[in-house]
């Protein structure tokens, strides 16, 4: 019923319960996750010296933004971190946002381009490397997004595809920054 302080063991577990972590968390005993928590900004950061990710336990992100909204990333620092078979941290395309309207780039530093000739379909976003080409008969049509940060360390999230007609693109990838004195466990 209050906001864990400092030295809190924190349990996410009751059936239909989700938690909002939209600011740095107060430097918590442990989390126990069986449900949803979803980070909300840029800023936000989970600090604990133990992170349980049990098997129905699922680290989430709002959907995609585009460039002039708030971002927003996975920030855990901890001494442990136990992943558990079923368990996940998903950032999938919830980073930078995809085109929505033919004839766009997506969102972000690396975004996919469109082709301007009008056709076929647009560039991926790229982000460590460079995105997706859209392909012409057997050649590709390089209008892919550009490479930013650094391939081995990234830290900004994915950039969104371009669009040249058809549905929505897609998103880029959201970022996962964990800091772990001790051991990251995934199973």
């Amino acid at each position: 019923g209050a906001v864990p302080g400092h030295g809190d063991d924190v349990f996410v577990t009751k059936a239909g319960a989700s938690a909002i972590l939209a600011a740095a968390s107060s430097n918590l005993n442990s989390l126990t996750l069986s449900r949803t928590l979803t980070f909300t900004n840029w800023d936000t950061l989970l600090t604990a010296s133990n992170v349980t990710i049990l098997s129905n336990g699922v680290i989430a992100l709002p959907p995609a933004f585009t460039a002039s909204q708030m971002s927003n990333n996975v920030s855990i620092v901890c001494t442990s971190l136990l992943v558990e078979a079923g368990g996940k941290i998903d950032v999938n395309g919830k980073g930078f946002a995809g085109a929505t309207a033919s004839g766009n780039p997506g969102q972000g530093p690396g975004a996919g381009l469109y082709d301007a000739a009008g056709g076929g379909y647009g560039g991926g976003g790229g982000h460590g490397g460079w995105g997706g080409n859209r392909p012409f008969g057997t050649a590709p049509i390089f209008i892919s997004g550009p490479p930013y940060g650094a391939a081995n360390a990234p830290v900004a999230p994915g950039s969104g595809g371009g669009q040249a007609y058809g549905g929505p693109a897609g998103a880029g990838g959201g970022a996962i920054r964990i800091a772990a004195a001790d051991l990251v466990t995934v199973n």
